[in-house]
């Protein structure tokens, strides 16, 4: 057996290391296989090294020794997530507490065979993965059998898992403690039917299904979006092709257009000019009026400030004088200070030593006495003593110890048979505390669901815009001026649930439930609308922006009639609803498809319709209970407790029915409440009954041991002879000289310790008047500097006033420069403007301001435009035109393609679905004989029987002496050997290179974990797992596996854990 040793030094030599050895001969590793795990500063773990067995290896430990803590590492190293560990929701929790980073080593065998190794030629014989996590980053090392790092990337460790097989989330490679625990002790057939489908792949088809489902509901709603542009883009073809017409300018006005042009040049020049003279005048007043009267402010400030330092420096020499002599003075009473604790010292230790003569003078004093009364005895029974009468009295008190000990066993025996019964008595009533405390948690919880809908309720009353947030009121009174105002292109409509009514009160939760994701979306026309609405939203709320459909607007609704389901007598969801605002209605048809989602009453009658084989243009289909039905299956909603809370909902009534169930629930509670003092106070009355009963038998036993102890005393007892008192007179001799030199030594003691009190009284009077002294000087010290604070803030006051003058002459002269920088931007500009305008035409005088002139001349141009099109823009308009259809050309041709490809992705997915059924009946198939033979190694018989369509797996066993039909009879630990069995039974089913599990025989007893190690390690040795690694943690010792079953394995003890 391997034993966990430990290093004085870490990997660099100087922290502590751990590492597992074997001396065992081991056969070769498979490619994929673990060779060795490396740990380092991970979770409990400093340093820790294991080399794992080819076939099978058992990490024993007791809890808290760290075994999970590898399994968890082998997780993480191999590129799991935090999550997937059940142990921490962040990576860097692994990090062992008090350290920066955490390195995970995984070596993997690359071996065996070359070509079905992976990247051989880079690799070679092993590859190493390397894990290093840091407090604000983690990374991974792919390495060749030399050390060499060939990666660094997360998609190449992906690819090497993917080449091997290696499912690190898959329960059937790795299943931690946690979930071990969890699965080993359930009983629910939902629970193992969705471990079955985790473990073989079968759920992750069905979400890949599900991903196919909507990519083709994508597609058609694709589809609808863009034949809907079509007649817009028609529209717009048949306007371009009627700007054909004007032709013709009027000469006349392209004179008035010219003139305006040249009174528009020298208009700019006078309206410069006229901007540059008053700021003119304004340099001037800055030079000789504001910046001369800042000059002498700030002289006055400074003479201020000269004055404040010069009685700030005298302040600083006297405060320096004072704190020299009381530091002088705190050094002579430090050292007086020293000086008393010393002497108080002494003074202690001689009261010590005192102390200790008195506590020996009084030891032996007694042990004297005690010897001088046994010499008395001793005496007294050599004069009285009788030999023949002694026997006698032996003999009869013999008698009468093995009478009495016939008489204690016997009531012993009645005694412990009392206790077994109040034992059994207070676990039947424990178990009904348990049950009647979980059946109060439930009503509790019961409660308050109801409490939060009766508020929803009531907060629906009061408004219903406020159910989809204490904003929204505000936000759409937002949106609304807004469009008011003109800032959108189109008014965006929203929430959806606010304009959405169900027809059929009956239907309200179960549409809820349905749509609830887009009961808050808005519709918005286009990115402009968007950026205005997200701006008004960010300014009424700081939650996250609602999801937001971006469509074209347009008159009415989708024509839906060739998408609706035909020959079916069920309304759909389209059916049901009432939609106050078109494009809301559209947006939920492409969001939903729900003209093609029934509402059917009965669940049976939805499966018989839906499921494999539903009717055309039918995509799914809702129930009263909450069922959604599908072709591939049912997912079920449990909508017995849940309202609604966003649709429409009659407040009044609900409410009702809610202070109804309340009430309903509290009088439960109340019974539950009674029933539990009741039987508290019963099990209190058992454990009273029971402490009295064992104490009596603890007393009968202590009874029963002295009374043997006095009976093989009294039996071996032979006749003694007479006592000799002499040594025992010597020892009283001997305490007698000690107890005098220990009262001489005393008498010293007193009085030295006499000298000392004197000592010390004196030191300590001399420290107190030096302490007197310090606290004047300091009285003085402090005022100096409560006057030195004063001055300090007169000097800052009056230097930051100083500071504010000069800044204030800063901004003045950085006004003037700006002022005279603009003056001569505009004298340039005026120079430029008039020669400019001089190349145009001599100067004209005009009282006309350059925006009055240029709107004439846009009225003008304005009149050109509409009398007459250049060729130019005839031409533009052709080739626009040209554009226009060919672009609707192109959009009908992918709109075709769009369609033809949705179609071969739905032949596909019903192809592949078809497979996937017989796929999954022949996997359960397989799975109930494995379970069959495996079962058969204690005697047993059974079979799976697996529901798909209700989402069960039921386990049914034979026993050889009972029948039974469900393992929740069971004990725990029979229940666990079947979950094994279970596990095994899907190993042979799936491949991979290694499997790990956790405290898998943690519920059984010791027969039930002798036949399941029995049956793993036959497993670890068979053909029939295509050969892979088993790595096993348990709490438990293996004394039960024999030592020839022994061979090949590997056992890796774990030292106990370490407590505090």
């Amino acid at each position: 057996m391997s034993k966990v040793k430990r290093s004085p030094d870490g990997p660099s030599g100087s922290s502590k290391k751990k590492k597992i050895t074997d001396s065992l001969a081991e056969p070769r590793h498979v490619p994929g296989s673990i060779m060795k795990i490396e740990l380092e500063n991970f979770m409990c773990h400093e340093y820790f090294e294991v080399e794992l067995a080819p076939s099978i290896t058992f990490i024993v430990g007791r809890n808290g020794s760290g075994k999970s803590a590898i399994l968890m590492a082998l997780l993480i190293g191999l590129g799991g997530k935090s999550n997937a560990t059940n142990r921490g929701a962040n990576i860097t929790e692994f990090i062992k507490q008090g350290s920066t980073y955490a390195k995970v080593t995984v070596t993997l065998c690359n071996t065996n065979d070359k070509q079905s190794a992976w990247n051989y030629e880079d690799y070679g014989d092993t590859v190493t993965v390397e894990r290093k996590i840091a407090k604000s980053q983690s990374y991974y090392k792919l390495k060749s059998h030399t050390g060499k790092t060939i990666s660094s990337t997360h998609n190449q460790l992906q690819l090497l898992l993917s080449h091997y097989n290696i499912q690190v989330t898959n329960p059937i490679s790795i299943l931690n403690q946690e979930m071990s625990k969890k699965f080993l002790a359930t009983k629910e057939p939902s629970d193992k039917y969705k471990f079955f489908l985790q473990s073989t792949h079968l759920e992750t088809m069905i979400n890949d299904y599900q991903e196919i489902d909507n990519r083709v509901v994508t597609l058609n709603s694709t589809i609808r979006r863009k034949e809907a542009s079509l007649p817009e883009m028609r529209a717009k073809f048949f306007s371009t092709k009627s700007k054909y017409a004007e032709a013709n300018l009027l000469q006349g006005l392209r004179d008035k257009i010219s003139a305006a042009k040249d009174e528009l040049v020298w208009s700019k020049v006078i309206a410069l000019e006229q901007e540059a003279e008053p700021l003119e005048k304004y340099i001037t007043s800055l030079k000789t009026e504001k910046a001369p009267d800042f000059d002498r402010k700030v002289t006055a400030k400074n003479s201020e400030v000269r004055a404040v330092d010069s009685q700030i420096k005298k302040l600083e020499s006297e405060i320096e004088t004072a704190s020299d002599k009381y530091g002088s003075l705190q050094s002579d009473s430090e050292s007086m200070k020293c000086m008393v604790q010393a002497k108080k010292r002494e003074v202690a230790n001689v009261m010590k030593e005192i102390g200790n003569c008195k506590t020996s003078a009084r030891d032996i004093t007694q042990d004297k006495r005690q010897i001088e009364n046994k010499i008395r005895d001793m005496e007294e029974s050599n004069r009285k003593r009788n030999v023949e009468a002694e026997r006698a009295q032996r003999e009869s008190e013999l008698d009468d110890c093995k009478q009495k000990l016939e008489t204690l066993t016997n009531e012993l025996q009645s005694v412990s048979s009392e206790i077994s019964r109040y034992e059994h008595e207070r676990l039947q009533l424990s178990e009904e505390l348990k049950q009647i405390t979980d059946d109060l948690e439930t009503n509790q919880e019961r409660d308050r669901k109801i409490g939060d809908q009766m508020r929803t309720c009531q907060s629906g009353q009061r408004s219903r815009v406020q159910v989809f947030g204490t904003y929204m009121d505000h936000l759409i009174k937002k949106v609304e001026e807004a469009a008011r105002q003109g800032r959108f292109h189109q008014k965006p409509r929203g929430p959806f649930g606010l304009h959405i009514r169900v027809k059929d009160a009956k239907w309200t939760t179960v549409i809820e439930s349905a749509i609830k994701a887009h009961l808050h979306n808005w519709v918005i026309h286009d990115s402009h609308d968007k950026g205005v609405f997200t701006q008004i939203y960010r300014s009424c709320c700081k939650e996250n922006l609602p999801n937001i459909t971006m469509m074209k607007f347009r008159e009415g609704t989708y024509d839906i009639s060739r998408n609706r389901p035909q020959n079916v007598n069920h309304p759909t969801m389209y059916d049901m609803l009432e939609v106050s605002d078109n494009m809301i209605c559209n947006a939920l048809v492409e969001l939903t498809t729900m003209e093609q989602v029934l509402l059917i009453e009965n669940s049976e009658e939805a499966r018989g319709l839906i499921v494999g084989h539903a009717p055309k243009n039918v995509m799914s289909a809702w129930t009263l209970s909450g069922d959604d039905v599908k072709p591939r299956g049912v997912y079920s909603n449990d909508l017995s407790r849940q309202t609604a809370k966003m649709l429409n909902v009659d407040t009044t009534d609900l409410l009702r029915q809610l202070t109804h169930a309340r009430s309903r629930i509290t009088s439960e509670r109340e019974i539950l409440n009674q029933k539990y003092s009741s039987l508290d106070g019963q099990l209190k009355a058992i454990r009273t009954k029971a402490v009295g009963n064992r104490n009596r038998q603890s007393n009968i036993k202590r009874e029963l041991n002295s009374l043997n102890e006095r009976a093989i005393e009294l039996d071996n007892l032979e006749d003694a002879p007479m006592m000799d008192a002499t040594a025992l007179q010597q020892d009283v001799i001997v305490y007698e000289a000690q107890l005098a030199e220990l009262a001489e030594k005393k008498e010293a003691l007193e009085g030295r310790r006499a000298e000392l009190d004197e000592a010390y009284r004196e030191a300590r009077r001399r420290w107190e008047e030096s302490t007197k002294t310090d606290g004047s000087i300091m009285s003085e010290l402090e005022e100096l500097r409560t006057k030195m604070g004063v001055l300090q803030r007169k000097r800052d006051k009056i230097s930051q006033e100083a500071d504010r003058l000069k800044n204030k002459k800063k901004e003045i002269v950085a006004e003037t420069t700006k002022a005279e920088n603009e003056f001569n931007a505009k004298k340039k500009q005026i120079e430029d403007g008039t020669a400019m305008a001089i190349q145009c035409c001599p100067r004209i005088e005009t009282r006309k301001k350059p925006g009055q002139i240029v709107k004439l001349l846009r009225n003008l141009e304005q009149q050109v435009n509409k009398s007459s099109i250049s060729q130019s823009e005839i031409d533009a308009l052709a080739t626009q035109l040209e554009e226009i259809k060919s672009k609707y050309l192109r959009k009908k041709s992918a709109i075709k393609k769009i369609n033809e490809l949705a179609q071969e992705l739905k032949s596909a997915q019903a192809d592949r679905e078809k497979h996937y059924f017989i796929m999954r009946k022949e996997i359960s198939y397989r799975l109930s004989i494995l379970f069959s033979m495996n079962l058969s190694q204690r005697g047993y018989s059974g079979q799976i029987k697996v529901d798909h369509k209700n989402g069960e797996l039921n386990m049914q066993l034979n026993m050889p002496n009972r029948k039974t039909h469900d393992v929740k009879s069971l004990s725990g630990g029979e229940r666990s050997f079947s979950t094994v069995c279970f596990i095994c039974s899907l190993w042979c089913l799936m491949e991979s290179p290694f499997r790990c599990l956790d405290e898998f025989d943690v519920f059984m007893d010791l027969f039930n974990r002798r036949i399941t190690m029995k049956m793993l390690i036959e497993y670890s040795k068979s053909s029939n797992i295509h050969k892979s690694q088993f790595i096993l943690l348990t709490p438990q010792n293996l004394s039960t596996v024999k030592e020839e079953d022994k061979v090949g394995m590997k056992i890796l003890q774990l030292d106990a854990p370490t407590r505090f």
